[in-house]
């Protein structure tokens, strides 16, 4: 049964409206240019299965009498029913349905001929490509048939009424033919559909082939290139973790000695400091046997004043004493011309005479030993005039060093603070240093994962490119005989 004619050029193909990929090899086109036929070959194998014999021709002959004068009515009715479904509607639309109607009836004619020959094969065969091509599904096929099958059922009862029997011969005769039709153009159909699969089966499979394949190389060569590149820096990272080892080492040594010269620096600074302190003191200490020298001066010139005060008393004491004595001489002298009379006052004018020349020899006695502590006093002022000099020397060299203590302690205590810090610094290079290493071995633990990652990955490569390969046999596999 004809409800469409052959499809313009253009048309989007096939029921699922999918768009073919172009063939790309000698098995794609060998399954387009296939037994498309499939069991059509086998006609007379289906004649025989339908008992479609020598006495069936002249039954189809009598109905297609039957019914040629009534197929306008059939016609019409027919694909106003069609047009009246929204589905057969878009098939049906922009088509000429007298083109339809006469295709129609000319399949019919050779149908009910009863001649099963290479023409009407042909013909059925061509129905069902083009039901393919417009994507009419068999089951608006079947329907349509049904319809007519009713109708014509109808007319042979009509005409037949009298005739049961005869109407039913001519009736099953009938729906043999439609049942054979239907066979063969849904095996055309079914042949379309198979041959659509495969040609559609195989060209996925090598456009999925060529997709997959290209997307392998490029994972195979990555892998390589990044393995190739994970193996160089794999080599730096490890360089660099002997690297970073010895200047962990290094760092560490650094800090350390650091430590022992801030330590240093310390004791440097305490010493000093100590020094310091103690010139201090000394500076204290010749401050006061300075002043103790200046006392001593102070002493000893007052000593000299109260010596030379003594002398002129020694020299009023011996004035008076030579004095006394001559007073005792005229005494003595007066005392002898007083005879018995002055023998008492002889005696005390000798005495008298006598305590004058001792007070003028003590007086000698003194004045030579003022003499002497003159001299002394003298010498002793000489000395402590020169010990002055010495310890006004010592005070001014020794605030010389106490200043220069003090810069050099101000100077090492900079330095011992700046050491401290620079301690500090070692210590948290060396921590830094510490961190360094630690990041050295992750990097080298993550650049060996990723070298074995790599190296695991080309294995997938190739894994992948192998079970592609049984993937695409699998498929061609799938393929259905047409």
């Amino acid at each position: 049964m004809v409800i469409a004619g052959r499809r313009s050029a253009g048309r989007s193909p096939g029921p699922a409206a999918v768009q073919r990929l172009p063939t790309k090899n000698k098995e794609t086109n060998t399954m387009d240019n296939g037994n498309q036929g499939g069991n059509q070959g086998g006609i007379q194998e289906r004649l025989s299965f339908l008992r479609i014999g020598g006495e069936t021709a002249p039954l189809l002959k009598e109905a297609w009498s039957i019914a040629e004068p009534h197929l306008p009515v059939i016609l019409k009715d027919f694909y106003d029913h069609l047009l009246a479904i929204p589905e057969l509607r878009k098939i049906l639309d922009g088509k000429s349905v007298e083109r339809l109607k006469e295709a129609q009836v000319n399949h019919w004619r050779h149908l009910f001929s009863g001649s099963f020959d290479d023409v009407y094969l042909t013909r059925v065969k061509a129905v069902g490509q083009a039901h393919y091509r417009i994507g009419l599904h068999p089951r608006w096929y079947f329907g349509a048939y049904r319809l007519v099958m009713g109708r014509l059922g109808g007319l042979i009862g009509e005409r037949h009424r009298r005739d049961a029997p005869r109407a039913m011969k001519i009736m099953g005769a009938v729906e043999t033919a439609i049942f054979l039709d239907l066979d063969l153009s849904f095996d055309a159909y079914s042949t379309a559909v198979t041959t659509m699969t495969n040609r559609m089966l195989v060209e996925l499979a090598e456009n999925f082939r060529d997709t997959v394949q290209g997307a392998i190389e490029t994972v195979g060569q990555s892998a390589a290139a990044v393995n190739a590149a994970t193996g160089a820096v794999r080599g730096i990272a490890q360089d660099t973790g002997v690297r970073t080892e010895h200047l962990t080492g290094a760092v560490s040594g650094t800090a350390s000695n650091a430590r022992a010269i801030a330590a240093a620096a310390e004791e440097l600074t305490a010493t000093n400091h100590s020094v310091v302190s103690r010139m201090e003191s000394a500076f204290s200490i010749v401050n006061e046997a300075q002043a103790a020298t200046q006392r001593s001066t102070d002493a000893v010139t007052a000593l000299a004043g109260i010596a030379g005060r003594i002398g002129g008393t020694l020299k009023l004491i011996n004035a008076i004493a030579n004095q006394t004595n001559l007073l005792a001489l005229n005494a003595t002298i007066e005392a002898a011309r007083a005879g018995e009379a002055g023998r008492g006052f002889s005696v005390v004018a000798a005495e008298v005479k006598v305590l004058a020349k001792q007070t003028a020899g003590a007086t000698e006695d003194i004045t030579r030993l003022l003499q002497e502590i003159d001299g002394a006093t003298g010498r002793t002022r000489d000395e402590i005039a020169g010990i002055g000099t010495v310890v006004g020397a010592l005070r001014a060299h020794s605030q010389d060093v106490l200043s220069i203590m003090g810069q050099q302690n101000e100077a090492t205590r900079e330095i011992a603070q700046n050491i401290h810090e620079a301690s500090q610094s070692a210590e948290r290079m060396s921590d830094e240093a510490g961190h360094l290493a630690d990041g050295a071995r992750s990097v080298m633990t993550s650049v060996e994962d990723a070298f074995h990652t790599t190296a695991r990955l080309t294995g997938t490569a190739e894994e992948l490119r192998a079970a592609l390969d049984k993937f695409l046999s699998h498929m061609m596999s799938l393929r259905v005989a047409a």
